[in-house]
């Protein structure tokens, strides 16, 4: 009899209800596997670090290996490989991986340093020196320069980034290591490193501007102010005792820097306050004569000239100003001058190779030209040539040019206005120019050719070079119209509309030179020295002067403004001048007598 199956209505147990307890199971056995049958995952990573290290070790031992077996020429190829490699590299990365770089390699550079031993140290340095210097006997002039100006740039922004606490340690460790320097080297080497110092210092002092000598002078102040503060009562009298050995050495005799030495007080001349009682010029009391006139300057009250009186002030006050365009005026004063100057000195200028302050040399003739009123197609305005043209104009000519991309067209603006405001001469040349275009007119009104018009300096005798009251443009100058033979009067210097393909001499002897050539100390056109220029004689007469007399007398100190002596380059280019026209006016007495 079949069997039935009775299914029970109560419900049996499924296999939702054991899933939970199975899954359980399997966890529990991953959990027992994991601890009892492998290592932890912490002991695993180390064993890759380690195993890591060794590869690594391994590979640097072959490396070396290697290098050490490579021929020269192999290892410069692998470093010419590496630079390039890495330039290329550097070129690409950003500021920011930068930074991260440098700061990365800074930091493990440290790291190494700390741990190398003492021999490793001088293995390295000395490692280092041999390859530096090869490389900068190898380096050209161009990679000289950029070089230097990296390394500036890298300096500056270090400096500009680093805390006070990183420069005063910097600052320190600087000292430190100067001092232990110092300390090893011989005396020849110290003679020769402050030798190089104070060629350097003073090569740097004679670059840097009037503004940047403020700069300087103010920070070091600041700097020593700071430092004295907090110097201790012993250190101020280890200071002091150490200045009395220097002031008192003659180690320094020969380096260029300054001494103070209070034993050789009776060689000290004092300060220039014993006044000529006839001229007002400052003397040393060594100088002093028993009347108190004196020779140098006037000749014992016999010469007597006009002084800087009518100088316009616009101008004295670039000369004596500390803004920022005196600055600029006076560092560019010779490009100044001699770019609105209306007759030129030719002359071969010697520049002095070696370093030191700035001298003003020349080699062989010196002789002065002037220019007609046009320049030739397709040339620079030169001389007075650049007075017929609109200020604006002319001062953008002048400012473009190559050699004077230092000098601002603003500056020459201001120049070229107060000239035309101030200057005869100027004004002659501008009268030339109304007189030309006044010709141009009437030949065109008339239907006729157009004449040439000249331009003549006057060689008035009647008109006192001495006098106190400025020649007009009419007086030192007569601009005419017409042929040779109707040009009135005696003549000297001749201005020509166009070039006749020579130039124009400028005497030595002619009072004109001077204020043609130094527009800008000589701008109310005040004649210079001349062959006829008169004194007394110290017996109620006259006799002439010489032209060593004429400018000793304004090239003398005294209490009152005087142009000369704030022209700095200019100043020294016009005593050369003069020193050369003394010279040819003696020759000329030789010949003569």
């Amino acid at each position: 009899m079949a069997k039935r199956t009775i299914k029970s209505k109560t419900k049996q147990p499924t296999a939702r209800v054991g899933r939970p307890r199975t899954r359980d199971v399997k966890n529990e056995d991953r959990e027992v596997g994991a601890t009892s049958s492998t290592p932890s995952t912490s002991t695993k990573k180390l064993s890759q670090k380690r195993r890591l290290a060794m590869k690594k070790a391994a590979a640097a031992v072959k490396k070396s290996h290697q290098r050490e077996e490579e021929s020269q020429e192999a290892r410069s190829r692998r470093n010419v490989m590496n630079a390039s490699r890495t330039s290329n590299a550097r070129s690409e990365e950003s500021d920011e991986v930068t930074t991260k770089r440098r700061r990365l390699d800074a930091l493990r550079k440290r790291k190494t340093r700390v741990e190398e031993t003492e021999e490793e140290h001088k293995k390295r340095t000395s490692s280092n020196k041999e390859r530096t210097s090869r490389a900068r006997s190898e380096e050209t002039d161009d990679q000289y320069n950029r070089r230097k100006s990296s390394d500036r740039a890298r300096k500056t922004r270090a400096r500009s980034e680093e805390t006070g606490d990183e420069y005063r340690r910097r600052k320190l460790s600087n000292a430190e290591r100067t001092s232990r320097a110092c300390s090893h080297e011989t005396e020849e080497k110290r003679g020769r490193r402050k030798s190089a110092d104070a060629g350097r210092t003073s090569k740097a002092r004679s670059e840097e501007s009037e503004a940047e000598t403020l700069r300087r002078r103010a920070h070091n102040k600041r700097h020593m102010a700071e430092a004295r503060a907090v110097e201790s009562l012993e250190a101020s009298e280890s200071r002091k005792e150490a200045d009395r050995k220097r002031h008192s050495s003659h180690v320094t005799e020969n380096c260029g820097i300054a001494r103070k030495d209070v034993r050789v007080a009776e060689n000290y001349l004092g300060t220039m306050s014993v006044q000529c009682s006839s001229c007002g010029a400052l003397h040393y009391k060594g100088e002093q004569p028993q009347s108190k006139q004196f020779n140098t300057c006037c000749r014992h009250g016999l010469i007597q000239l006009p002084m800087f009186d009518n100088f316009p002030k616009e101008l004295r006050d670039l000369f004596t100003s500390s803004t920022s365009e005196s600055a600029e005026f006076l560092k560019n004063i010779r490009s100044y001058n001699n770019s609105l100057a209306m007759g030129s000195m030719v002359a071969h200028v010697d520049t002095p190779k070696e370093g030191g302050p700035y001298t003003y040399r020349l080699h062989g003739q010196v002789f002065h030209v002037t220019r007609a009123l046009h320049p030739e197609p397709g040339q620079e305005h030169l001389c007075a040539q650049v007075f017929i043209l609109d200020t604006e104009e002319a001062a953008a000519e002048l400012a473009n040019r190559k050699t004077k991309v230092s000098c601002s067209k603003d500056l020459f603006k201001k120049l070229i206005d107060l000239l035309h405001m101030y200057n005869p001469f100027v004004k002659s040349y501008k009268m030339m120019r109304e007189k030309e275009e006044e010709e141009e007119l009437l030949a065109t009104a008339e239907n006729r050719d157009v004449r040439e018009v000249k331009m003549v300096f006057r060689s008035n005798k009647s008109l006192n070079p001495n006098r106190y009251q400025l020649p007009t443009a009419e007086e030192i100058a007569v601009v005419f119209v017409g042929d040779e033979d109707e040009n009135p009067g005696k003549r000297a210097i001749t201005v020509y509309q166009r070039s006749t393909g020579t130039f124009q001499y400028l005497l030595d002897t002619d009072k004109e030179t001077d204020p043609l050539c130094y527009p800008l100390l000589f701008v109310d056109g005040k004649y210079g020295w001349h062959v006829n220029q008169q004194r007394q004689d110290g017996h109620g007469g006259t006799t002439k002067m010489s032209a060593r007399e004429f400018y000793s007398y304004y090239l003398h100190i005294r209490p009152n403004f005087s142009l000369l002596h704030h022209a700095k380059k200019l100043f020294q280019q016009f005593c050369v001048d003069v020193w050369t026209k003394i010279e040819q006016d003696r020759l000329n007495f030789i010949r003569q007598h």
